[in-house]
């Protein structure tokens, strides 16, 4: 099994706790290099979205578009891969971190995309004003902290549920 790298700016380390202070740290290493991804990945796959199967990972920028479902989720076996998007094309599906890409994105499909991503805001802006792309047309989107209740989610999840770099995206109680 691999390492696990973590990226905790040293102003933080000794107060996880403060979310406040993380996103501001997860916002900065974001803009580095959100106009480098916005050209050599989102760009490409946006102009071409709509003549490539929702499971291709080639060529190469769309291996950051893309999920790894079909290496990884289903062997690259595209029986199951596309068994798969018939179960949940009337589904909720939500990704919870998603940062400047969301799985989420390929998956026009999906009768309901739900993203919970605090930086969501501040990304979706920069990708309009850099690309003119609204990225997140079609999807749901709430920029806050994933553990904040959310009434009109409660129970509506019935699909896929990916979450990923969200460590940053939940407060370390205190008493934990």
């Amino acid at each position: 099994m691999g390492q696990v790298h973590v990226r905790r700016p040293p102003e933080i380390t000794n107060k996880i706790e403060d979310h406040d202070v993380a996103q501001k740290y997860e916002w900065e290493y974001t803009k580095g290099h959100i106009e480098e991804l916005i050209k050599d990945r989102i760009v490409p796959w946006y102009e071409q979205r709509n003549q490539i199967d929702w499971w291709v990972t080639e060529p190469e920028y769309l291996r950051l578009i893309r999920p790894p479902f079909f290496d990884e989720f289903f062997a690259r076996d595209e029986k199951l891969a596309n068994n798969f998007r018939k179960y949940i094309t009337k589904k909720t599906s939500l990704e919870i971190g998603s940062n400047v890409i969301s799985v989420l994105l390929p998956f026009d499909w999906m009768e309901r995309r739900v993203v919970i991503e605090p930086l969501a805001d501040k990304i979706r802006k920069m990708v309009k004003e850099t690309a003119n792309i609204d990225l997140y047309e079609n999807i749901e989107l709430y920029s806050r902290p994933a553990e904040e209740f959310i009434p009109e989610l409660e129970g509506a999840v019935d699909g896929m549920l990916y979450c990923r770099n969200c460590l940053d995206h939940t407060e370390v109680h205190k008493d934990s």
